[in-house]
């Protein structure tokens, strides 16, 4: 498996910036608001989005300020939602942590993501990168579309791979998309390597999502996390949903009932059924038949160390752990 910290170490002092111009960018004079932003600041992550954009802006060139002030605009973005979505999620738990809803109540965290939204989108008013702006505005818009079908996903059940794509798509996949967009933007890549890129990161983020999708197959002793998360929120991911195409319409009509009605054997039952019909399998070939476009894809932009990097960078994301 590849090293986050190897990987890291081609943008070292680049990162050591942005973390400091982050730990400012989340500070309040509001002493409330400050104990929220420190626990958010303390609950770990590692800060995957800004380095997409770091290494993004070196493949071309210098790290400038505005590839700075896109990984701050990306990773504030990211935060909220995060917040946002333990609102909508009742999670109590985010990286092993205590969430801030459970904390604080979801008032003031939906009032805390709301607040970090303010602040990224004031990084690019304030430094007139319409581009930029307008980068921001359409992922948020493309969030919020992805949350709403996964909403009405949870309802329905009975959904198909291309629905689970176009989720993820919008839920994960757009936010890493962007990062190498604009990374690529402010080291100086041209339209076209600027559209590759965006792909590229677009490929990342289904990878990414793919591989956290599966930890609710593993157990907890090999990622850290609880398993089960998923299927408690009704959300049916690859693993299952590859296993409801090939299995018998009975088979299908039972575990449907079972994560409507959330009996208490359901992830018993929906891990012997994605092992029967080698669920996890099938969304491992899929991360790595992406991963795979990914690398294509990097060929075409500069030789050097920093593409080296995001290259090592994806074969980290469908071999993380946790």
């Amino acid at each position: 498996m590849q090293d986050i910290r190897h990987i890291n170490k081609v943008i070292e002092k680049e990162l050591e910036t942005f973390s400091a111009q982050f730990h400012d960018l989340m500070d309040s004079q509001i002493p409330l608001m400050q104990d929220i932003t420190l626990h958010i600041l303390n609950s770990g992550g590692k800060h995957i989005r800004p380095v997409i954009t770091l290494l993004s802006a070196k493949m071309f060139g210098e790290v400038t300020p505005a590839a700075q002030n896109a990984a701050l605009m990306i990773e504030t973005l990211h935060s909220a939602t995060l917040i946002h979505d333990d609102v909508v999620d009742e999670s109590c738990e985010r990286r092993g942590k205590p969430s801030v809803n459970s904390l604080w109540g979801p008032k003031l965290a939906v009032l805390s993501g709301d607040f970090l939204l303010a602040q990224c989108l004031n990084i690019p008013v304030r430094t007139r990168d319409m581009e930029l702006l307008d980068d921001c505005t359409q992922v948020v818009k493309e969030l919020i579309e992805g949350e709403i079908l996964q909403s009405q996903a949870s309802v329905n059940l009975d959904n198909t791979e291309t629905l689970y794509f176009d989720i993820i798509r919008k839920k994960t996949a757009v936010l890493l998309a962007v990062c190498a967009k604009s990374g690529a933007r402010a080291g100086g890549a041209n339209p076209e390597q600027m559209a590759v890129m965006e792909q590229f990161g677009e490929l990342l983020g289904l990878m990414f999502q793919i591989k956290d999708d599966l930890f609710d197959y593993l157990p907890f002793s090999e990622t850290g996390k609880p398993a089960g998360n998923d299927l408690k929120e009704k959300k049916i991911t690859l693993p299952l949903l590859h296993a409801l195409t090939l299995c018998t319409p009975d088979e299908k009509s039972r575990i449907l009932h079972q994560i409507q009605t959330q009996t208490p054997n359901l992830l018993e039952n929906a891990r012997n059924m994605v092992d029967y019909y080698q669920g996890v399998s099938y969304a491992i070939q899929k991360m790595e038949s992406l991963c795979e476009q990914a690398r294509s894809l990097l060929q075409k932009m500069p030789d050097n160390e920093a593409r080296k990097a995001l290259s090592d960078l994806a074969d980290y994301i469908i071999s993380r752990n946790k």
